[in-house]
């Protein structure tokens, strides 16, 4: 099969099938090449499956037991011979609803409680989280359906150059 050469134009009705032909036998070439290689992908999947699986549950073991560990020293951060652990401080922590409760519902219990206390003056009024992180304890955010998330974070940096020690 073959198309003339030129303008699109100049083509006949039988170029055009002639043309719509060889993109069918391309797509289905191109379908074919990407099926073997998807079941050859699957295949290699398949053959790693076990060990990936084994070394991910070993890798959360690990960190688990560094992190229990890590606990224990009351240090911000503890330089080992391939990296270091320790805890990241989130700057500001982020407002979180507690379970149960909407942003409607906590804007509720907050108006009848403060009136406009804790909320932006513009229109529609907004619920003000600055003001609430600010002013309120953690027992009075939890009456009030929030709590702050977790202001720390463990982390584990790992050293992958060649001169680790």
């Amino acid at each position: 099969m073959s198309v003339p050469e030129g303008s699109v134009a100049d083509w006949t009705t039988g170029d055009a099938g002639t043309a719509l032909g060889r993109l069918l036998d391309a797509t289905l070439d191109r379908e074919r090449a990407i099926a073997e290689r998807d079941s050859e992908v699957a295949a290699i999947e398949r053959q790693y499956a076990g060990r990936i699986a084994a070394t991910a549950e070993e890798i959360l073991a690990l960190e688990q037991q560094l992190e229990g560990w890590y606990r224990l020293q009351n240090k911000r951060i503890i330089h080992l011979p391939y990296g270091e652990i320790g805890v990241r401080t989130v700057g500001s922590p982020a407002l979180e609803l507690l379970e149960g409760f909407t942003w409607k519902k906590v804007e509720a219990k907050l108006k009848r409680a403060f009136q406009a206390k804790f909320f932006h003056k513009p229109k529609p009024p907004a619920i003000d989280k600055n003001k609430i992180k600010k002013l309120m304890t953690e027992e009075q955010l939890a009456r009030f359906g929030m709590q702050l998330a977790s202001a720390e974070s463990f982390y584990i940096d790992l050293a992958r150059l060649d001169e680790a020690a």
